[in-house]
């Protein structure tokens, strides 16, 4: 054989190796980094959305931020509505309310009868935003009052004024030579 024979078959077998290497390189490549470019356009995708996510909890948090900083401004007002719809009824000092005003205005308090509470929640639909479910409860109870027609009058305009929600639900009275005796149906409202 000739050293040109021997070159050229050299080469060829050179030019095989690398032709096989580089098939081996690509075949590599598509097995095995193939899925592992899509896995992490997968994983990009889901970085993506978890910083979308996390902008829009920021943006949420931020608005109730703002709202919270808005609602100090009206400190006052937010009391006075606390007060109005306490979060429970309180009825000790619904009672002594009740037993102060009529003492005031005259009237005695004779009889408190059997309170009753339920519920009733309702949806609040915002512009914007979840649906809040608002737990709203009625207590309903009886009083009885003992006075005159005036002292009575009387107490209806101080329970008209109180900043608690106070509502009336039915009224009856009778007459007992000088005096009254009214029987009322109160309604109260709490968070």
């Amino acid at each position: 054989m000739s050293k040109n024979n021997l070159s050229d078959s050299n080469f060829n077998y050179k030019l095989i190796f690398a032709i096989a290497s580089l098939l081996t390189a690509l075949a590599i490549m598509f097995l095995v980094l193939w899925p592992k470019t899509e896995e992490l356009k997968i994983k990009r995708a889901e970085v993506r959305e978890k910083l979308n996510e996390y902008e829009t909890e920021e943006e949420y948090l931020s608005s109730i931020s703002q709202a919270y900083s808005q609602l100090k401004n009206y400190q006052t007002q937010v009391d006075q509505i606390n007060y109005a719809l306490p979060d429970s009824p309180s009825l000790p000092s619904l009672f002594n309310y009740i037993q102060k005003t009529a003492s005031e205005s005259g009237l005695v308090l004779v009889k408190v009868g059997k309170f009753r509470t339920t519920n009733v929640s309702q949806a609040v639909l915002p512009e914007e935003g979840p649906t809040l479910l608002i737990g709203v409860y009625e207590t309903d109870f009886d009083i009885e009052l003992a006075g005159s027609y005036s002292a009575f009058k009387s107490f209806l305009t101080r329970l008209e004024r109180s900043a608690r929600l106070i509502k009336i639900e039915n009224l009856s009275f009778t007459s007992e030579e000088e005096s009254f005796v009214f029987n009322l149906k109160l309604k109260i409202y709490s968070y």
